[in-house]
C-alpha cells in the first residue's frame, strides 16, 4: 500500500460521516500549508475569509519568523491553526484535511492571490460538471522583463508540453490543476497526499484520482495569480526540483501521468 493510501485509510473515520447539503462557499474548508510566510500570510488569509468559507485552516510548519503571531492577531472564529511538525507541504495539506469540517476541501497557497469569487466559481464548476476536483489556470504578475519572459514561457504550449493548466482559456477535463477544490470523499476513496513526495504531491494525487475513475475539471472562471521566479538561477533550481520529483512519481507508479513527464526522466533515471 502506498503512503498516500495508507494515510487515507488511517484517517478514514474522520473523512466520512457527513451528510450531503446544498453546495456553496459555506461548505468549503480552505487548507493553507505554510512555513515562515510573514510577508504574505495575512493578505492570503483575509482574502480567503472574505469569500465566506466555512473555515480557513492554516497548517503551520513551525514558523519561526513571526507568522504564527500574525495569524493569532486575526480575530475571526473561522480561522484555525494546526501544527505541521514535519514542515513539508504534503504533511501540512494532510493535517489541514484531517482537521477540516467542510464537505469541500480547497487546497490554497500562501503565496497565491485569488479572485474574490474563486471559491464560488469553484463550487459552481463542481455542481455543473460533477467533477471530483476543479481548478483554474494561474496568471502571472510581473514587474521586470525577465519575469515577463518567464511568464510567456509558462503559458507557451511548446515549453510546457501541452499541459492544459498552463492555458488560462482552456475549459474541460484536465490531468491536474493547481491546488484545486476537492469533494471531501475523494480523500477517503483514494487516500491523502503522499508525504514522501516533497514536491509534485498534488500531481501524484490527481493521477491516482484519474486512475480511480475520477474527473478533474479546469475552468477559466476560476482565477488566481502568482509571481514567477525573478532570476534564471532560481527558475533553474525550481524546475530541476520539479523534474526530480516527477521521476519519483513515475518510479512509484511505474508509468508517467503524461508523456511530457518522460522528458525530465531522461535526466534523472539511472
Amino acid at each position: 500500500m502506498d503512503a498516500g493510501a495508507r494515510i487515507g485509510r488511517n484517517n478514514l473515520a474522520a473523512l466520512r460521516g457527513r451528510g450531503s447539503a446544498a453546495m456553496n462557499e459555506s461548505n468549503v474548508s480552505a487548507v493553507v500549508p505554510c512555513r515562515n510566510e510573514r510577508n504574505y500570510i495575512e493578505t492570503c488569509v483575509r482574502s480567503i475569509l472574505a469569500q465566506n468559507p466555512l473555515e480557513v485552516i492554516v497548517a503551520d510548519g513551525m514558523s519561526n519568523d513571526g507568522t504564527r503571531e500574525i495569524l493569532k492577531g486575526i480575530t475571526d472564529p473561522r480561522l484555525r491553526i494546526v501544527d505541521n511538525p514535519k514542515q513539508i507541504t504534503p504533511a501540512g495539506m494532510n493535517a489541514g484535511i484531517c482537521a477540516a469540517r467542510g464537505e469541500l476541501i480547497a487546497i490554497m497557497g500562501a503565496h497565491q492571490r485569488y479572485a474574490p469569487d474563486y471559491l464560488r466559481r469553484s463550487v459552481e464548476a463542481l455542481e455543473r460538471t460533477g467533477a471530483d476536483n476543479v481548478g483554474g489556470a494561474m496568471f502571472c504578475e510581473t514587474d521586470t522583463w525577465l519575469e515577463r519572459a518567464i511568464a510567456a514561457a509558462h503559458h507557451s504550449p511548446f515549453s510546457v508540453g501541452g499541459a492544459r493548466w498552463h492555458n488560462p482559456d482552456y475549459e474541460g477535463p484536465a490531468d491536474t490543476v493547481f491546488g484545486g477544490v476537492y469533494r471531501r470523499e475523494v480523500f477517503a476513496r483514494i487516500g491523502m497526499f503522499d508525504e514522501q513526495l516533497a514536491r509534485n504531491q498534488d500531481d501524484e494525487l490527481n493521477f491516482r484520482l484519474i486512475c480511480a475513475g475520477g474527473m478533474i475539471w479546469q475552468s477559466p472562471a476560476i482565477r488566481s495569480w502568482y509571481r514567477p521566479r525573478g532570476s534564471l538561477r532560481a527558475l533553474f533550481r525550481q524546475y530541476r526540483q520539479y523534474g526530480y520529483w516527477k521521476v519519483r512519481v513515475i518510479r512509484k507508479h511505474r508509468m508517467p501521468a503524461s508523456p511530457r513527464h518522460l522528458v525530465p526522466a531522461t535526466l534523472y533515471c539511472r
